[in-house]
């Protein structure tokens, strides 16, 4: 009894074994017969292979990333088929926009010179008779001539600090006796002559001062002014005794105006007669 107990018993067992093999052997036959699973990534042509991967089903599927192309941006991956247990990616590009063309430098810009007026040419004849024979140019066409033409409105405008000293030269038709001087000024007492000089030749060669003026003796200080000068001549031949010259080329000298970088005067002419006492 005891015996058949001990070979039921052994029995048993092996049977459990076998089922236990069994199971065993049914989970790895299972695992094995997986389907595999092949994927396929390939170029926007649809035809050029970039790779190729298997896998079995339940695994994570492969990635592939896209090649980088000039000009191009990847956008994303197509699905194109999915058939006999292979899937197929096409990739999908965007074309890069053209980079913007480069704004072309504005091109110089040539300032339109200020129209100059040209010097007169000396020498030149008034309707006076009065000849201006040479002088510094004025400035907007402000010549020296307008000293002579008996406009007070007209004027010799002179840019000083590119034109010091400034002068004008001029002749009378004929000599003259020689009484004294006027000046005019203009609208700007600043612009006035300040440091001056007034000379008389015979010949136009050899001149004589005939009156003059510095910072300190100067008296030609307002605007819209006439100012007259009766300077006295000595004949040092002749004791000394006053005289009056005559001359027919007169010359005058401005190196310094009342304070203004510009010189203004509105006449200058010479007193021929003797003028009336007041």
């Amino acid at each position: 009894m005891r015996k058949g107990k001990i070979l039921w018993g052994v029995a048993l067992l092996a049977a459990v074994c076998l089922l236990l093999c069994a199971c065993g052997g049914g989970s790895e036959t299972e695992e094995s017969s997986k389907p595999e699973q092949t994927v396929v990534f390939r170029d926007e042509d649809a035809v050029t292979e970039l790779y190729r991967a298997t896998y079995q089903e339940g695994e994570s599927e492969p990635t592939f990333n896209a090649p980088e192309k000039d000009g191009k941006t990847f956008e994303k991956w197509i699905v194109l088929v999915d058939e006999n247990n292979m899937k197929v990616y096409q990739a999908s590009y965007l074309e890069n926009p053209a980079p913007p063309a480069p704004t072309p430098e504005p091109a110089p810009v040539t300032p339109t010179p200020e129209p100059v007026t040209p010097a007169p040419a000396y020498p030149v004849t008034l309707a006076n008779g009065i000849t201006v024979r040479g002088g510094t140019p004025g400035v907007d066409g402000q010549n020296c001539e307008n000293l002579f033409d008996g406009d007070d409105n007209t004027c010799w405008c002179v840019d000083m600090s590119a034109n010091s000293p400034a002068y004008v030269e001029w002749s009378m038709p004929s000599p003259v006796d020689i009484y004294g001087l006027n000046i005019r000024t203009a609208e700007d007492s600043a612009m006035n002559p300040q440091v001056w000089k007034a000379s008389f030749s015979s010949d136009g060669q050899n001149w004589t001062d005939m009156s003059s003026a510095t910072a300190e003796t100067n008296s030609v200080t307002n605007a819209n002014t006439y100012y007259r000068q009766r300077p006295i001549f000595h004949n040092a031949a002749d004791n000394y005794n006053v005289f009056v010259p005559t001359a027919q080329y007169f010359r005058l000298e401005v190196e310094q105006t009342q304070g203004s970088s510009m010189l203004k005067i509105a006449g200058f002419g010479i007193m021929t007669e003797e003028p009336e006492e007041s």
